[in-house]
């Protein structure tokens, strides 16, 4: 058994969005979507190698934006490597709002892209208070732990 850790976060400005786990997500429900980092997936890729030290999965974590099919790729390279995703621990941060309306749609796309059951993924959420001045921008913060098994 290997154990990950990921760690991913951005600013959202006001009348924009981002994408968390490849669910667009509107801050103060504008219609504006930015290719910024989709930091949950960002975090998940941070936290699968960081459990598999796969060189195959070392650049893939903080190139560009990340989509789902990358993720696919990554869980077809620990696969091959002969290991499975056990359990994963996912937790979305925000300073700002809440970030639980596309949490279920957010666990699915999970579930289908790593081959996992319902089970063997919690997604939580949680708001911390504000501190200092952010200008009025949400800042996003997603902390995962994953545990991968050889088969």
């Amino acid at each position: 058994m290997r154990i990950g850790f990921g760690y991913a976060a951005e600013v959202v400005k006001e009348g924009n969005a981002v994408h968390l786990g490849g669910v667009p997500f509107y801050y103060l429900d504008n219609q504006n979507v930015i290719q910024g980092t989709d930091i949950v997936l960002h975090a998940v890729a941070d936290a699968l190698y960081g459990a598999s030290a796969l060189d195959e999965l070392k650049n893939n974590p903080h190139q560009g934006f990340m989509q789902l099919s990358d993720l696919k790729t990554m869980e077809r390279a620990l696969h091959y490597a002969g290991y499975k995703v056990q359990n994963m621990d996912i937790t979305l941060v925000s300073n700002y709002g809440d970030v639980q309306k596309p949490i279920n749609k957010i666990h699915n796309n999970l579930i289908q892209t790593l081959f996992i059951k319902q089970e063997q993924l919690c997604l939580k959420t949680a708001q911390e208070p504000q501190r200092g001045h952010t200008n009025g921008n949400m800042i996003l913060k997603c902390f995962t732990t994953v545990l991968i098994e050889n088969r």
